[in-house]
């Protein structure tokens, strides 16, 4: 049974970026990473972006776990998830009782590998649509410059409620208290311009119309693409969430602490700082290294951000070292509340969205109690090439 355990870590390093040899479902298809050597021609920037701090379930923790994730308060975070993977009929809907040992620990590996795949696609993915969305960006921008929206004129008799558009004639007319202007610049703001009766006449009204299908045209492209970016940034975080989920639960049928999570700039702590890593000038050394942490409820003696940094001791024996491989690592000792993490973690640098990212999928765990697991520890960072 042991190999169990061999495909849980394989299937966890799916949520590091990296291609499991043998995954469990059939017809995953991953595309190989092109890696860029870490070196002075690429900066590094010191904040963390994303991070997993999270320990590997054996089979004995997951025996006794019953757990219906449709039916409870995470229950749109998992239908987020599966309804945008293809293979969702093939991952697990619950775990019971009468589930074998076997069918739990294989069915969390199908769920941590197509959570952790769906976070890189998706953040490849948006990199791609944030460009369509900036390129759309300055077409509006260029036709807005063009089509003369400042030369149609608003005559409107009294302010809207917040939200709703303005009543304009083209002409002013006192009488009817049709005096204040209003200048529509923009095709996002367009939408706020509506015409009184009998304005059909006028000879702006033509070119009112044109402006009024063209920028409706043009910003339902940018609404389209940005609903598409707005939903996979929710899909990554639910997809991390489900992780979350499923490793906490796990938590209340054993004794031991299983997930983690870091104050990043993808979920940043709102009381305190962000995470960050420090480089040397020649990256052979690091300067600074903090992570902020905090442990859900579960079953951590300690629950809420806390600093755990080379400053304060709590990360230690820091060390950058080239493997008999040629690979870069990053070696160093974590030491958090209920257990230390030993992380000895590749470095490795791929054109963003992914970027720089420091991994260890069988970083080795001890636990207070003297159990002892494997472990995955991943931070992920933005890079400019200089």
């Amino acid at each position: 049974m042991k190999n169990l355990n061999t495909i849980l870590v394989s299937l966890l390093l799916i949520s590091c970026g990296r291609v499991a040899q043998n995954p469990v479902v059939e017809n995953f298809t991953f595309k190989k990473p092109t890696v860029i050597p870490f070196s002075t021609s690429s900066m590094v920037s010191p904040m963390v972006r994303a991070a997993t701090i999270v320990v590997v379930p054996e089979r004995e923790d997951v025996k006794d776990l019953v757990f219906n994730p449709m039916d409870g308060s995470t229950a749109a975070e998992w239908s987020d998830l599966y309804t945008n993977l293809d293979y969702s009929e093939f991952l697990p809907k619950e775990f019971t009782k009468e589930m074998s040992i076997e069918e739990k620990i294989l069915g969390a590996s199908e769920v941590v590998m197509a959570a952790g795949s769906i976070r890189d696609q998706y953040l490849r993915n948006l990199s791609s649509l944030e460009s369509d969305f900036s390129e759309k960006e300055e077409e509006v921008r260029a036709y807005e410059d063009s089509a003369g929206l400042t030369d149609i004129t608003c005559y409107y008799a009294s302010r809207p409620r917040r939200g709703n558009p303005y009543t304009c004639r083209f002409d002013e007319d006192a009488a009817s208290g049709f005096t204040r202007t209003k200048t529509f610049y923009s095709c996002e703001n367009w939408a706020l311009f509506s015409l009184d009766a009998n304005q059909e006449v006028h000879v702006q009204f033509q070119k009112h119309l044109e402006i009024a299908q063209n920028c409706e045209g043009l910003q339902a492209e940018l609404d389209e693409i940005n609903t598409v970016i707005q939903a996979r940034k929710l899909t990554r975080l639910s997809a991390e969430n489900v992780v979350l989920d499923l490793l906490l639960e796990t938590e209340k049928v054993t004794d031991l602490v299983f997930a983690a999570k870091a104050a990043t700039i993808e979920k940043p702590d709102s009381i305190g700082d962000e995470s960050s890593l420090v480089f040397s000038a020649d990256k052979m050394s690091v300067e600074e290294f903090k992570l902020f942490v905090d442990f859900l409820p579960g079953n951590s003696s300690k629950v809420g951000y806390a600093e755990y940094s080379m400053a304060n001791g709590l990360i230690r024996d820091v060390s950058v070292y080239m493997s008999d491989l040629g690979v870069k690592k990053l070696k160093f000792t974590l030491e958090l509340p209920d257990m230390t993490f030993f992380v000895d973690a590749d470095i490795s640098v791929e054109k963003m969205p992914i970027g720089f990212r420091v991994i260890d999928s069988a970083a080795r765990v001890e636990f207070n109690n003297e159990k002892t697991r494997k472990g995955v520890f991943k931070l992920e960072f933005d890079t400019i090439k200089l």
